[in-house]
């Protein structure tokens, strides 16, 4: 577990739901900006749980939990992190394309752009 799942954990989260998808049944905790702020997040997974950025617009929110559902049932590992990023958004854009572009939207901040560069930078696209 890095640093920030720890972080996740830890938090007291402000709202916790129940998904069902495909008949599995997910666990999602709204966490508070601050702390998805870390990271850079809207979204993230630590085992089988997500976390999500508690502040995101319904449209943005529904995307990102798919989204995160997308990760959590993708065993490819092509084009390492980058691929799974692609994957993700390109399905779960199928299905959501106004999600897609409203959490495209919401993404075009210096923070995130400024971490995914160094991401790009530090990780390149090996497996992260």
């Amino acid at each position: 577990m890095n640093w920030f799942q720890k972080k996740l954990t830890e938090a007291i989260p402000l709202r916790k739901d129940t998904i069902t998808s495909s008949e599995h049944k997910y666990t999602v905790y709204f966490i508070e900006p601050s702390i998805m702020e870390l990271n850079q997040s809207f979204g993230h997974i630590v085992g089988t749980d997500i976390y999500i950025r508690a502040d995101l617009q319904k449209r943005v929110e529904r995307f990102v939990i798919s989204h995160e559902i997308y990760h959590l049932n993708d065993a490819h590992t092509w084009l390492g992190w980058i691929g799974k990023e692609m994957r993700a958004n390109i399905v779960c854009g199928i299905s959501d394309p106004i999600g897609l572009v409203a959490t495209i939207k919401a993404s075009l901040t210096k923070p995130r752009l400024k971490s995914y560069w160094n991401s790009l930078v530090h990780i390149g696209i090996k497996q992260a």
